[in-house]
């Protein structure tokens, strides 16, 4: 039996593994619990600067945080 790591080098030598494998990308670095998920959705939960940056690259987006001067509102 070999290891996931040296199945994988080998497996990603094959150009179609590799191509399928690069669309996969986004999902692989948003791999996460999801309890974590279930907490970002419920609202109740602040979520590092980091969880979302892997999850916006997962949503093909990007993380834009804003800050407003409060006594520009009326």
């Amino acid at each position: 039996m070999i290891s996931y790591k040296i199945f994988r080098k080998e497996a990603l030598k094959d150009k179609e593994v590799l191509k399928e494998y690069k669309k996969l990308e986004a999902e692989f670095k948003l791999i996460t619990k999801q309890s974590a998920i279930s907490r970002l959705e419920s609202g109740t939960y602040n979520p590092s600067v980091n969880f979302l940056s892997r999850l916006a690259v997962a949503l093909n987006s990007k993380l834009l945080i804003n800050l407003k001067d409060n006594s520009s509102t009326k």
